[in-house]
């Protein structure tokens, strides 16, 4: 399937391979010949790697929960019951533990909408 259109002030050249394979799939009025593979497999196995990884950062979000549950620090107590307290002590220089948390529920965020494209 290569051919040239010639009309008065341009000249189209279809090509071969993929662009002649996509143009034909696109002209097709009933659409059979849009079939794809769906990779169930790859799918899966891909939704049990996210999995994984979710239960990884929900353990370590524990143990930094845990953490923050047996201090004595009263700016960690705060931490733990004021968002907008938590915001600006992740922040500061010396808040180790504030600003781990904050990186976990980041990654957090982004690994949920991941997981979650899967289940909408």
């Amino acid at each position: 399937m290569n051919y040239t259109q010639q009309t008065s002030t341009w000249t189209t050249k279809q090509q071969d391979g993929y662009p002649a394979l996509a143009d034909f799939i696109a002209q097709d009025p009933d659409h059979e010949t849009f079939v794809f593979r769906r990779f169930k497999a790859l799918s899966a196995r891909n939704i049990l790697n996210l999995q994984g990884e979710l239960i990884k950062l929900e353990d370590d979000i524990a143990a930094l929960e845990r953490e923050a549950a047996d201090s004595v620090d009263p700016e960690l107590y705060l931490s733990m019951r004021s968002w907008a307290v938590f915001d600006e002590n992740s922040g500061k220089t010396g808040r180790d533990l504030e600003r781990k948390q904050k990186a976990l529920a980041s990654a957090l965020e982004e690994k949920l909408k991941k997981y979650c494209q899967y289940f909408p």
